[in-house]
């Protein structure tokens, strides 16, 4: 039986202090000096932390939205108008009050997606419309749906890529 196999990794549990205690102080010394500390290599991207307040919490935390650019902006009923298009049959009377709040005076902000990740959209409304109700359609004809979000994904991919992303 391989070391590794042995090994019983719960128990660094028992190194640690109180919820007050550093890793890097006491307990790291006592594991080393018990010979209980181990390398693996790691091919691939991982960043070590802490605690979330390691990545700059006021940056990082919170609410994201992403959503469409300002110029994509369009009102619910052209999101409606839009959906029972590409769905092929459907319609709508709009029965809300002019005296009533509307929803259209709430956009979405994504603006702390756009400075910090560098987020872009990468469809316009129309394709997001497109693409949705594709998968609502297929979805309701009981398709094989794990295919199909395959395939899905890997269109938007390759969006992303011809938009110079990854």
């Amino acid at each position: 039986m391989h070391w590794l196999e042995r090994r019983n990794d719960k128990e660094v549990f028992k190194y640690l202090g109180s919820e007050d205690c550093f890793f890097e102080q006491e307990p790291i010394r006592n594991l080393a000096k018990d010979n209980q500390l181990a390398v693996y290599e790691h091919n691939g991207f991982w960043v070590a932390i802490d605690t979330i307040k390691d990545v700059q919490k006021e940056r990082y935390c919170g609410g994201w939205n992403f959503g469409p650019e300002d110029h994509s902006i369009v009102k619910v009923e052209e999101v409606i108008s839009a959906i029972i298009k590409n769905w092929g049959v459907g319609k709508w009377v709009d029965l809300s009050s002019s005296e009533e709040f509307h929803e259209a005076n709430l956009l979405l902000d994504i603006s702390k997606a756009k400075t910090y990740l560098n987020w872009k959209s990468v469809w316009d409304m129309a394709k997001c419309i497109q693409m949705t109700v594709d998968w609502y359609k297929r979805f309701s004809e009981h398709n094989n749906m794990y295919d199909f979000c395959k395939n899905q994904i890997s269109f938007y991919e390759k969006c992303v890529y011809e938009l110079g992303g990854y």
